[in-house]
């Protein structure tokens, strides 16, 4: 049954790659390719903008009366018309030819842009396919936007019986779930089981034998023991015959009274305290006589105490080593490795790793992945129109868009691809326009003085005042204070003051020592620190005080305005015996600490030092343990404090005025159309730039009420366009009219604009505002 059903499907699919390599063309397509047909791109008939919360007709004013700074006054009636909508249907497109060009608006950061792609009838075949791909091109990049397909009967026919081929291929590889279902041995699977589960059970036993057993008991285990009561009386007998062979040796070299004590043959039964009598014996002949035959020396060294136990270890390391290997074994890998063994599975396996191949084989005309329309043609009769609608994020390049359609025609056996339309440009209508990119000034305040803080860890001995330099960690931790020191001393701004470094140490030992410790390395380290701080006086005063001129070839001296300070001089020490207040912050924030809880209460009750310490080591010994290894050493540390002044300034305080770069930055954004950043920046100021951020989020009540309140609106014709915008996006034809006047009044050329303006050329229209 198998069988027949495996080569049924090989046959469909030999079927299928044989139809592939017969098919071809009806010769039609290459003859309609050298006429040139195009794929038209276009822009639809412009449909009338919709406010977004517009008066019902019947609410709209029929009369507005404008008055300008002359006094004149100016009255107009709106022009009846139809409203339309703002969609468009594919049956009332009207495609505009000539008209490569429009305006469209911003809104809320996105972009709604719309098309037309026309398949004309000429490209529209059973046997055919059209995939027309728009690209869009903004800035430097280009964006390829989802395609349209147009599809012929015949051509998604083949499609169809390429693709039914492909999952009959796939239908005959078996998923990995089922491997060891279609391609395991479950006999051998069961043996194997049951070897396993009898070797486990055997193991557990000799492991709950050897816990339990004397060491007497299981060196004689038939299973588990390493000698035998045979070979124990063997290796007696050798023993034997060597105290007998050696006793008169011993009289002579070692007491001559010297008499075996009465001990049992070699035929009689032997005991273990027999052999270790035994044992003791030929030890002792051997140390008196001067040494014994390789064969006794290997017995004594084998059979001692010491590598009875030595083995009686080994036996019960290696029996629950051997147990818990087989706790750990895993059944699944073991069916892996049947089904791996498998002929069907080596097979699976094959077609699996051909299935990509395979695919390009069988399906040569694949489906067109994300396509935006995907058509299929019964009765080619018509050209056929479809609206693309896209909307795109703003950004800093999208001022202006380009688009291009780039189609192609396919049939069962060639692909051509026709000529690329014409460009559409979209100009993006935004408020960005508006921005005031003026600069904004804000107060600082300026103080003299500053200053730097900086901890470094230093290792010194345990009890011991004396830093090692020749430790690598504090050579390291002094080049560390040495260039931040260097870096204070060239900085163009600051100069030092003093230099007060601050030893501290851990909360173990009395608080009199460690006051008495932490007072004498800090004076240890300000000596090794003197030192290096003259060095590096010396070196800096005198590259600040020489200057060679490339020139002349001379070594020119310099004057400087300020002097160096003499960091030597500039050094202060002050110690503190245990630092408490960081002891605990380390604890409060260390999640890993156990008895976490418990510990800050006990450092935190207060009271004499050295008690508390007692008892954090006494009551919470796991956690004294961490934190000795762990927080201590970070509390054995030196705190640097740099005094610092500014260069020239005498006075305390100075007042000055500086860019506000917070809200430069955020004009920036708003220039690069990244509204919600400029949003986050611009919220406290109130300003028209905050309003154009809201405004370009959809947020038009609040940007109307920020514009509103600006003192200078009224005699500023962006903000007054601006009012006008959200005036007409919030339903107040009145409003925006006047508003839109008034900015045109104070900017003739913005009439310009708000004729081609999508959010006002409707309002423009609808009065015939330009014409008077």
């Amino acid at each position: 049954m198998i069988r027949t059903s495996i080569s049924s499907a090989w046959k469909s699919i030999l079927a299928a790659l044989l139809v592939n390599s017969l098919v071809v063309g009806c010769g039609t397509l290459h003859k309609v390719v050298e006429s040139a047909p195009e794929v038209g791109l276009a822009l639809p008939r412009r449909a009338a903008q919709k406010m977004a919360a517009a008066q019902p007709q019947q609410d709209r004013p029929q009369i507005i009366t404008y008055r300008k700074e002359d006094g004149t006054e100016l009255h107009f009636i709106p022009v009846e018309q139809e409203t339309g909508e703002a969609s468009i249907s594919i049956d009332n497109v009207i495609v505009l030819g000539a008209n490569r060009f429009r305006n469209t608006v911003e809104r809320n950061g996105k972009i709604d842009l719309e098309f037309v792609v026309s398949v004309p009838r000429k490209l529209q075949n059973k046997a055919w396919r059209v995939v027309a791909v728009p690209q869009m091109r903004k800035g430097a990049d280009t964006v390829l936007l989802d395609p349209v397909v147009v599809t012929g009967e015949d051509f998604r026919n083949l499609q169809e019986q390429q693709y039914a081929a492909w999952q009959e291929y796939l239908s005959h590889i078996v998923d990995s779930a089922d491997y060891f279902d279609r391609f395991g041995n479950a006999t051998l699977y069961r043996r194997w089981v049951d070897r396993v589960m009898n070797e486990r059970s055997n193991l557990s036993e000799m492991d709950r034998y050897l816990r339990s057993a004397a060491l007497e008991e299981a060196m004689f285990d038939p299973v588990v023991g390493w000698t035998s009561h045979v070979e124990r009386n063997e290796q007696y007998k050798q023993l034997y015959r060597y105290v007998r062979s050696t006793q008169g040796r011993m009289r002579h070299r070692y007491d001559p009274d010297y008499r075996l004590e009465e001990m049992k043959s070699a035929r009689e039964k032997i005991g273990l305290e027999d052999y270790r009598r035994m044992h003791a014996l030929a030890e002792l002949h051997r140390t008196k006589t001067g040494g014994a035959s390789p064969l006794i020396e290997k017995i004594l060294r084998e059979t001692s105490d010491s590598a009875n136990f030595q083995n009686f270890r080994i036996r019960q390391m290696s029996i629950r080593s051997q147990y818990q290997r087989m706790q750990q074994i895993d059944t699944s890998s073991m069916k892996n490795h049947i089904v791996a063994e498998s002929r069907g599975f080596r097979r699976n396996l094959k077609r699996e790793t051909m299935k990509e191949e395979m695919f390009r084989q069988l399906v040569t005309h694949p489906y067109i992945q994300r396509a935006r329309l995907d058509t299929v043609i019964v009765r080619p009769d018509r050209r056929i129109d479809y609206h693309y609608v896209q909307q795109i994020e703003a950004d800093e390049n999208t001022s202006k868009l380009y688009f291009t359609l780039h189609p192609t025609v396919e049939d069962f056996s060639a692909r051509y691809e026709l000529p690329a339309s014409d460009t559409l440009t979209f100009n993006v209508v935004s408020m960005t326009a508006f921005v005031d990119d003026t600069p904004r000034y804000m107060q600082r305040i300026v103080l003299r003085d500053a200053e730097a803080n900086a901890r470094f860890f230093f290792t010194f001995p345990q009890g011991k005042a004396y830093l090692a330099d020749t430790i690598a960690d504090n050579r390291r931790q002094i080049a560390a204070v040495r260039d931040l020191t260097r870096r204070l001393m060239t900085d163009p701004v600051f100069i030092i003051d003093s230099i007060t470094l601050r030893a501290t140490s851990s909360p173990e030992g009395s608080w009199e020592s460690n006051e008495k410790l932490s007072t004498e390395r800090a004076e240890d380290l300000k000596r090794i620190l003197e030192q290096e701080f003259r060095i590096l006086y010396d070196s800096l005063h005198i590259a600040s005080s020489y200057t060679f001129d490339l020139m002349s070839s001379t070594t020119l001296q310099n004057q400087p305005e300020e002097e160096l300070p003499n960091l030597p001089e500039l050094l202060r020490t002050h110690s503190l015996a245990e630092d408490w207040e960081t002891f605990e912050r380390l604890v409060e924030a260390d999640e890993e600490l156990p008895s976490r809880e418990e510990a800050l209460a006990l450092i935190r009750r207060g009271g004499d030092p050295d008690t508390r310490e007692a008892n954090l080591r006494r009551r919470l010994p796991e956690a004294y343990a961490y934190i000795s290894e762990k927080i201590y050493p970070r509390l054995r540390a030196v705190d640097f404090h740099f005094a610092l002044h500014r260069r020239g300034q005498l006075q305390d305080t100075v007042y000055t005025v500086v860019i506000d770069s917070s809200y430069m930055r955020g004009v920036e954004y708003l220039k690069k159309r990244r509204y919600k950043e400029a949003l986050e920046l611009l919220r406290s100021y109130e300003d028209r730039n905050t309003a154009l951020a809201y405004a370009s989020l959809g947020y038009d009540k609040a940007a109307y009420r920020i514009l509103c309140a600006q003192p200078a609106a009224h005699d500023n014709a962006d903000m007054q366009y601006m009012l006008s915008i959200l005036a007409a996006r919030l339903g107040d034809e009145k409003s925006a009219v006047q508003y839109l006047l008034r900015s045109t009044e104070l900017m003739p050329r913005l009439r310009f604009r708000a004729q081609l303006d999508p959010e006002l050329a409707t309002l423009v229209r609808r009065y015939n505002l330009f014409e008077q």
